[in-house]
């Protein structure tokens, strides 16, 4: 069934990425765990599914009918036998060049390896998040299926999408199209996996639209004379976007952090942060590639020290299972773990695979380090028990990030539980008073910070 509407919005817009984004494609890869969904000419692309599938769960979760705005099929057994097609269309999201302008269509090859964006892109991998999972102890459960890696595109790639929305009614339209329009500034607007580690988190940086009547010539004219880019904006016009009341049911949470020492989270062989002597460490923090935008402009920073969310949210959920343990007075073989317990499960989710799996209600996001940061190389050995001195060749160095600040930025959902919030600003309150370390090598003195919450 056709179903015509006359009264359409389309606006063309840019969204930028703000942590590494991990859009799978299911394919197999023989270096990482997850392949990123790439397009004819080897390059990253979102496809439309993927952001439709989540402003439909966003403007739903917002109190609104989605099925009237985005479809539905028809199920066996309902009275009404017709499906509803949806009156959003979601493109594919391109990827911008060096240049900003979206690539579409075949790429000579020639202006693919000049550009020095793309070559990134590129790669199999051109950002690679390692994760372990930590068993009921607190520790590295590397050997029992717990180690895994995602490829990711970095932080600060653009990808230009169109937008398109119908209705009959033209104030019908335009009360639709704002309640559309606040859910790009939603705290949980994150498309790929891994979302509630940190990754996937994007913000709109540009935002072009026009209003037509198609019953009207005029209206008709100028929708006839769009450009077919999805980043070409003659004919639209350029609105600032506001988050105000996209975020309702939702509390935001900042922490500052600060190292009483040192602190590394992550341990990777390769280039350190910054030069100490000839000899390169055996193990660095996480850093990664970010792309800064000057204008129109991206410019690649190969290195920029990260402590990803995913650190931050193993350490706090095993603490939270502590506290809401000692609060619930449960405690030894009655002492639930992990995904056993209520109160990690509704704030931190549980793995797909088991029939009650599900999203946690609370959102984190990786804490972005200065761009030269103060680090300091610190030396190692190895002591043989037996005779008390220096074991033979196992003299090794890392470098750590020294004193350098942490600011941590978590949403949480206003509709959770009394009990898993006490446990949640109990283990905030370890962090922030030096009781709970993060990153490696706690045992060494590592990871130890005070600071304060500011908002919650």
């Amino acid at each position: 069934m056709t179903i015509a509407y006359p009264n359409l919005k389309i606006a063309r817009l840019v969204l930028e990425v703000v942590s590494p984004l991990s859009v799978a494609s299911g394919r197999v890869s023989l270096r990482f765990d997850t392949a990123i969904v790439r397009d004819a000419n080897g390059l990253p692309v979102i496809p439309g599914t993927s952001l439709a599938g989540v402003l439909r769960h966003l403007y739903a979760d917002g109190g609104n009918d989605e099925k009237s705005l985005f479809g539905h099929a028809h199920q066996r057994g309902e009275n009404d036998g017709a499906d509803m097609p949806s009156r959003v269309s979601v493109s594919w999201g391109c990827v911008l060049d060096s240049d900003g302008r979206a690539v579409e269509g075949l790429l000579a090859g020639e202006h693919a390896a000049r550009d020095a964006l793309l070559a990134l892109l590129a790669d199999e991998a051109p950002v690679a998040r390692r994760r372990v999972r930590l068993n009921h102890r607190g520790a590295a459960d590397a050997k029992g299926r717990g180690l895994f890696d995602r490829a990711a595109v970095p932080r600060g790639t653009r990808f230009a999408f169109e937008i398109m929305l119908q209705a009959d009614d033209a104030e019908q339209l335009e009360s639709e199209w704002q309640r559309l329009r606040q859910l790009f500034g939603h705290p949980a607007l994150r498309l790929g996996g891994a979302t509630r580690a940190g990754m996937g988190e994007v913000r709109c940086v540009r935002w072009h639209e026009g209003k037509f009547d198609l019953t009207k010539p005029g209206d008709y004219a100028r929708f006839a004379a769009l450009g077919r880019g999805v980043d070409e904006i003659d004919g639209l016009d350029e609105r600032p976007l506001s988050g105000d009341g996209a975020a309702t049911g939702w509390r935001h949470i900042r922490v500052r952090l600060t190292p009483e020492a040192g602190w590394r989270i992550g341990g990777m062989a390769g280039a350190p942060l910054n030069r100490h002597g000839d000899k390169e460490p055996d193990d660095v923090p996480h850093h990664e590639p970010v792309i800064i935008w000057d204008g129109e402009r991206a410019e690649i920073r190969r290195k920029q020290a990260v402590a990803p969310a995913s650190a931050v949210k193993g350490a706090l959920a095993h603490r939270v299972a502590f506290h809401a343990n000692r609060l619930a007075g449960r405690w030894g073989q009655d002492a639930p773990v992990g995904e056993d317990c209520p109160e990690v499960v509704e704030l931190f989710g549980k793995a797909a695979g088991s029939d009650d799996a599900r999203a946690g209600g609370v959102l984190l996001s990786d804490a972005w380090l200065a761009e030269r940061p103060k680090t300091h190389w610190q030396m190692h050995t190895s002591i043989d028990r037996f005779t008390g001195g220096v074991r033979e060749g196992a003299l090794f160095g890392e470098e750590v990030l020294w004193q350098e600040h942490v600011n941590l930025e978590i949403w949480r959902r206003e509709d959770i539980g009394e009990a898993a919030v006490n446990a949640l600003m109990a283990a905030l309150d370890d962090l922030t008073a030096g009781r709970l370390p993060l990153g490696a090598d706690a045992a060494r003195g590592h990871g130890l910070m005070h600071g304060e919450v500011l908002d919650a």
